[in-house]
């Protein structure tokens, strides 16, 4: 039996993620009850973890984490409906400033896949239009060329949120497996 999440603040931990990494790091994030983002990371397979760190402030409802070229990464659903994502680079000690990913401002449930093969990352979401409906949109990032446009993954014109998830770990050659409702 292990502690993964020892804080003495005075949080109720919601929607927390657990991502192991292929050599065995474990990252655990969740929402505090101030409405920010944490984590911690174990590195040797949850014996002992790292002192919690903040990851972003706000006001957040959903979390996806991953890793891939020694970078782990956190996408973040923010109450007011974007989409963003924060990475560390340094064993989760300090996180990057934050990237904005949708572009409506009606974009909920961040899902984020990695291909270590190819060292591409993927983050789905649903995005509300206002005209159509729901929609399922993601954004691919590699380490030469950075974050692509958003892209239209599954063009659902539905009035219930999709809800996608993504197998966390892509089958190598950028193969994604995503299931939604519609």
């Amino acid at each position: 039996t292990y502690t993964l999440l020892n804080d003495s603040r005075p949080t109720s931990p919601l929607g927390p993620t657990l991502h192991i990494n292929s050599t065995g790091a474990i990252l655990v994030s969740w929402i505090g009850a101030d409405s920010d983002v944490y984590a911690n990371l174990s590195t040797n397979e949850g014996f002992t973890w790292s002192q919690c760190s903040k990851v972003s402030a706000g006001t957040y409802r959903n979390i996806s984490t991953n890793f891939v070229l020694s970078t782990w990464f956190i996408a973040i659903q923010a109450t007011n409906s974007q989409i963003s994502i924060v990475n560390s680079t340094d064993d989760c000690k300090t996180w990057g400033a934050s990237i904005r990913l949708d572009s409506s401002g009606s974009a909920l449930n961040p899902s984020i896949a990695s291909d270590n093969a190819t060292n591409n990352l993927y983050v789905f979401w649903s995005e509300n239009s206002g005209v159509n409906g729901w929609d399922i949109y993601y954004k691919q990032w590699n380490s030469s060329s950075g974050w692509s446009s958003r892209i239209m993954f599954k063009n659902i014109s539905s009035t219930i949120e999709p809800l996608p998830t993504v197998n966390p770990y892509a089958v190598p050659n950028d193969r994604i497996e995503l299931i939604y409702i519609n």
